[in-house]
């Protein structure tokens, strides 16, 4: 397995404790329904890995820890839209099944395009790079 894919796992396990585990068990011990919670984490989500990337040039605290970046296919810097149809593009994983089947075969494509793309990067033209 390429170093590429464990620094993007490592990546988005950071991320997505961050942006939803964490608020989620806060959101829990001071009472909030657990309805209102899930919302509350979708909106930290939107927030964390849509807006954040837009605001840091392609960071998010996962990526900037493990010294990943994403970037326009062409290496220059990614654009807000970029940004945007990126994380929609990744809405496909979590559709039962199909979602799953989608995720390892966005890793295969990771580990062996020469750009190291997932699904999500190749809809958006985008690409993680190592900093």
């Amino acid at each position: 397995m390429k170093f590429e894919i464990i620094n993007r796992l490592g990546s988005l396990i950071i991320d997505l404790l961050i942006s939803i585990a964490m608020p989620l068990v806060i959101f829990k011990n001071l009472g909030f329904n657990i309805n209102i919670s899930y919302l509350y984490c979708g909106v930290l989500y939107i927030i964390f890995l849509v807006l954040l990337p837009i605001i840091t040039k392609g960071y998010t605290i996962g990526k900037y820890l493990f010294n990943l970046k994403i970037c326009s296919k062409d290496e220059t810097s990614v654009s807000p839209i970029q940004i945007l149809y990126r994380e929609v593009a990744k809405l496909m994983y979590t559709i039962p099944l199909l979602g799953l089947i989608l995720i390892f075969f966005s890793f295969y494509l990771i580990n062996t395009t020469p750009n190291n793309q997932g699904i999500h990067d190749i809809f958006a033209n985008t690409k993680v790079i190592k900093i």
